[in-house]
């Protein structure tokens, strides 16, 4: 599994099919118009 991501296509049915009963990091990061970081967070969710 690679780091990168299909921008036209977001969503890999294939790996989402894998997920159950895995544990799954999220990190979500908000930057301004300029690119300056404006909050970051993470949160582990069981699926």
């Amino acid at each position: 599994m690679g780091n990168e991501l299909d921008a036209l296509s977001p969503w890999n049915a294939t790996l989402a099919a894998t997920l159950p009963g895995k544990l799954l990091l999220v990190g979500l990061t908000y930057l301004d118009a300029d690119g300056a970081l404006i909050d970051s967070s993470s949160s582990s969710v069981a699926s």
